[in-house]
């Protein structure tokens, strides 16, 4: 009976053992992060944008797209520009997409923001057909534009305030 009482005793300063030695591996673990942080000669890290999920190159302009929005960064000096001009506000931009008419198009999310001839437009009624947020722009050979699982079909034209257009998920189709 007497050997039993030492066990708890032993299991919790075993267990704190495990503890202490885990905190020192996550410790170096961040130190190795840190020094690994060091950047290849010629390389620049530019901030901010603090988190980019999305880069397309517009022009001479760099867009990048993160938890912050939509910032433009000159390509050939490094030089944040923030939001492209007229731009709306938007936030946690998940994809960017020029597609092949020049129209910039922004997973954000509240859904899809596009960019034609200097106009910008919200497209409100592509946020009902999702299942989540908008997180996937392609396009596809046939030039049609697609947000996660939906295509938007020809014709359309583009106001100032919405995106008019139709839209149809595409179970059945294929690039």
């Amino acid at each position: 009976m007497s050997g039993r009482r030492w066990y708890y005793p032993l299991a919790v300063l075993a267990l704190a053992l495990v503890i202490w030695r885990g905190c020192a591996v996550v410790s170096d673990l961040a130190r190795t992060r840190v020094q690994r942080g060091r950047l290849p000669a010629g390389w620049t890290l530019i901030r901010p944008p603090y988190e980019t999920s999305a880069l397309v190159l517009d022009g001479e302009l760099v867009l990048s797209g993160g938890r912050d929005g939509l910032c433009a960064i000159d390509e050939a000096t490094g030089t944040v520009q923030g939001s492209p001009p007229g731009a709306p506000t938007l936030r946690y931009v998940r994809d960017l997409l020029l597609d092949s008419r020049g129209r910039l198009w922004v997973a954000h999310s509240r859904g899809v923001a596009v960019r034609e001839g200097g106009r910008w437009a919200d497209c409100p009624q592509v946020s009902r057909l999702l299942a989540g947020p908008a997180t996937a722009l392609c396009e596809d050979r046939d030039g049609r534009i697609w947000v996660n699982d939906v295509v938007l079909n020809e014709p359309y034209t583009s106001g100032p305030a919405a995106y008019v257009g139709s839209w149809e998920i595409g179970a059945d189709e294929y690039f």
